[in-house]
């Protein structure tokens, strides 16, 4: 996708920063919509259907917009906030935000994160990505669904039921932050929302038998299947690490 076609919606109050973030955005040639509440913006969101989002979470209502956005559409989502602390970030990504970036944030940052998420977007659409053939990003590591089988290479990796449940998953949802509580929703099933060790040890196990730093660590918060050479600010998988660190 193109940044002169995509379409943008900020949802966000009229303050200096949100007009200086309109102003980047039209710098750019990427399209913006406005919304100053999330009862407009929902309504902005299924009437025009954007290419992604960006909510200011400290509006009222930002935790609800996200939830009732997510229970009919699947745009991207960038939720910025002043609020610094991990449990909030959390809650965010788990309601089904997709990025979070804290104000005052950064631009460079942000364009690069509205052009990942524009891309993961563009390859849905396109149907670039096989569901039932998952790859990294260098394209050496291969998942293969339909006959539970993963390949580095011409070389077989095997991986327990749980691995493999673990590492489809990331890979589904590559270039995102998925929490401690979604993974372990998701693999593990509901009851074990809060055993954390579970899936620092799977990730650990993983991270032995994959070659390369695939998996990175959101510290605090949760792990990403890496969708790039380099992945800015966040934790590679290379060296040496206590649990506590995973």
């Amino acid at each position: 996708m193109n940044a002169g076609k995509a379409r943008l919606l900020l949802v966000g109050g009229i303050t200096p920063l949100e007009r200086y973030l309109c102003q980047i955005l039209e710098d750019k040639d990427y399209a913006t919509l406005r919304a100053s509440s999330c009862t407009r913006g929902e309504t902005m969101a299924h009437g025009y259907a954007p290419d992604l989002i960006l909510l200011d979470l400290d509006l009222p209502g930002g935790e609800t917009f996200i939830t009732s956005i997510r229970q009919s559409l699947h745009i991207p989502l960038i939720a910025l906030s002043e609020n610094t602390g991990v449990a909030h970030k959390v809650r965010a990504l788990d309601l089904g935000a997709d990025d979070y970036l804290t104000k005052p944030w950064n631009p460079d940052e942000l364009l690069a994160r509205i052009r990942a998420l524009l891309r993961r977007a563009t390859s849905r659409v396109d149907g670039l990505a096989d569901e039932s053939i998952l790859s990294s990003y260098d394209r050496a590591l291969v998942l293969d669904v339909g006959r539970h089988e993963v390949r580095m290479g011409s070389q077989a990796v095997p991986l327990t039921p749980k691995e493999f449940a673990l590492l489809s998953l990331l890979m589904r949802h590559t270039g995102k932050v998925l929490t401690h509580r979604s993974l372990l929703q998701q693999v593990w099933g509901t009851g074990y929302e809060e055993e954390t060790g579970y899936v620092r040890v799977y990730i650990a196990q993983l991270r032995s038998k994959l070659p390369g730093d695939y998996i990175l660590t959101q510290p605090n918060v949760g792990y990403l299947f890496r969708d790039s050479e380099s992945s800015a600010g966040q934790k590679k998988a290379g060296g040496r690490r206590s649990l506590s660190e995973l």
